[in-house]
C-alpha cells in the first residue's frame, strides 16, 4: 500500500486509495470499486499484470463510439520473475477463427457472444480490458457465487447492450503464477463455473450448430489441460513455461486416466414454492446442477443462490424444447389449481394441468439423455378417502374432485 500511495503521489494525478481489511473474493471486489467509480470508462487492472504506458492511448478512442461497450487489446504472457512465456494469445483463439484476433475489429456484440464468448472467454485478462461503466445489478448474485469465471459473465452481460472493439497489439503482460486458480488447482471448481456461464449463455442466445459443435471441443481441451496439469511426470514450473500446444501434445500421449464425472443436471419446474425451495437445496447438496423453470417473471426471493432460474410456462412445447442443455433428470413440482377452482371450472383445470403433463412426457419421450422424470402428486386427493392407514402407492385412488383427476 506504502508503494501505490508514492507512485500515485509523484504521478500527480487525482487518485483515490481504499484498503480492505480482508479478501472478499475478486468480484466482490469489482462491484465495490464499480460503486465507487465516478468516471464513464472502469479498467480494472489486476495488481500483479503490467502494461505499456499506451495502452490507455490505444483503448479509449474505441468509445468515441457511445454503442461501444468493451474496448480490450492482446495480451502477452510472463511468469512470476517476468520471464515471457508467450507473446500474444493466439493460440488460444486460433480453434474459434484462424485469422480474427491478427488485425483490429469492432462488431456487435451480440454477434460476439453467439460465435464466440459462447465458447470460452477470449478476453483471458481482465487488464486488457476498458469497460463503459457497467450496471452489473441484474448478474450480481451469480457474480458473487464464482470464483473464476466472473469477468467472462460481466463481459457477456455488458455486450448484449452494445459493441465491442479490439486491438490487436499485445500492450498488456499478462503474468501467470503456477498456483493460480486457472493454471493450477481448482480445475474441478473451474471447470463448473465455466459449464454456469455457458449454459447462462444458451439460455439467452440462438447459437449455430457449428458454435455447439466448439464449445464441446473447448470443454474436452479443458478437461484435457487438467489432466496435463495435475500429472506427477512435470514440475509446476515446467508446465506454467510450456505453451498449450504442447501440454496438448504431451497429453495425447500419456495413458487415459477416468475423469470426474459431469455434474447432474436437472430441472425442477415449479421450485418456487416452499416444497420446491427445499427440494432444490437437497438437490443442490448433492452436487446437482439445478435449472429451475417458474411461471414468475422474476426470481423467487427465497429461491437458493446457487440455482440458475428461468421464467416460461412448461405448458408451452417451445419452452420445455428449448432448454439451454439436456437434462438427466426433471422433477414436476408445478400446479395451476387448487381443488375448489376446479370445481369452479372443470375444463380449465384440465387444460392447465392435463396439457402441460402431456407436453412434458412427449418433450421426455424424445429425449435421448434423460434418465429419470419424477412427478409429484397431490396423495389427499388421488386417492380419495382413505381405506387404510398409512396410505401407501398400492392404494386404490378414488379421487374426489377434477383437481385429483388431472
Amino acid at each position: 500500500m506504502s508503494v501505490a500511495r508514492r507512485l500515485l503521489a509523484e504521478a500527480g494525478i487525482e487518485h483515490r486509495v481504499v484498503a480492505n481489511d480482508s479478501n472478499a473474493g475478486p468480484y466482490a471486489q469489482w462491484l465495490r470499486g464499480l460503486e465507487m467509480a465516478r468516471g464513464e470508462l472502469v479498467w480494472i487492472a489486476e495488481a500483479d499484470d503490467h502494461c505499456y504506458p499506451t495502452l490507455l492511448q490505444a483503448l479509449v478512442p474505441a468509445f468515441a463510439d457511445p454503442r461501444v461497450v468493451i474496448s480490450y487489446c492482446q495480451s502477452r504472457q510472463i511468469d512470476a520473475d517476468d520471464r515471457p512465456i508467450r507473446g500474444d494469445y493466439l493460440n488460444y483463439t486460433r480453434p474459434i477463427h484462424p485469422t480474427r484476433w491478427l488485425q483490429a475489429y469492432r462488431r456487435s456484440g451480440r454477434d460476439e457472444i453467439a460465435d464466440t464468448l459462447a465458447i470460452k472467454n477470449t478476453l483471458p485478462n481482465a487488464s486488457a480490458v476498458l469497460m463503459r461503466r457497467p450496471d452489473l445489478a441484474p448478474i450480481r448474485e451469480m457474480l458473487l457465487s464464482l470464483r473464476n469465471a466472473g469477468d467472462w459473465l460481466v463481459y457477456t452481460h455488458l455486450l448484449e447492450r452494445g459493441d465491442i472493439a479490439f486491438c490487436p497489439h499485445a500492450l498488456n503482460a499478462h503474468r501467470l503464477h503456477g498456483t493460480s486458480v486457472t493454471h493450477g488447482g481448482g480445475q474441478e471448481r473451474h471447470f463448473a463455473e465455466i459449464l454456469r456461464v455457458q449454459r447462462r449463455i444458451a439460455e439467452r442466445h440462438a447459437l449455430a450448430p457449428a458454435t455447439l459443435a466448439k464449445i464441446e471441443d473447448a470443454r474436452i481441451t479443458h478437461r484435457i489441460l487438467a489432466c496435463t496439469a495435475s500429472s506427477t511426470r512435470t514440475t509446476a514450473a515446467t508446465r506454467r513455461h510450456r505453451p498449450c500446444w504442447a501440454r496438448r501434445r504431451a497429453a495425447k500421449t500419456r495413458p487415459w486416466r477416468p475423469e470426474p464425472p459431469m455434474a447432474t443436471a436437472c430441472l425442477v419446474i415449479g421450485g418456487g414454492g416452499f416444497i420446491g425451495r427445499r427440494t432444490v437445496s437437497l438437490l443442490l447438496d448433492s452436487g446437482r446442477d439445478v435449472l429451475v423453470l417458474g411461471r414468475s417473471p422474476g426470481r423467487p426471493a427465497l429461491l437458493d443462490p446457487r440455482a440458475r432460474y428461468r421464467s416460461g410456462d412448461y405448458g408451452d412445447a417451445a419452452t420445455i424444447n428449448d432448454q439451454p442443455a439436456p437434462m438427466d433428470e426433471v422433477i414436476d413440482l408445478a400446479y395451476a389449481t387448487v381443488p375448489k377452482s376446479s370445481f369452479d371450472d372443470p375444463v380449465f383445470d384440465l387444460d392447465q394441468n392435463v396439457r402441460p403433463a402431456v407436453t412434458l412426457l412427449q418433450a421426455a419421450a424424445r429425449s435421448t439423455r434423460l434418465r429419470k422424470l419424477v412427478f409429484v402428486s397431490s396423495g389427499g386427493t388421488v386417492y380419495g378417502h382413505a381405506l387404510r392407514m398409512p396410505i401407501d402407492e398400492s392404494h386404490p385412488t378414488d379421487p374426489v374432485s377434477p383437481y385429483g383427476i388431472t
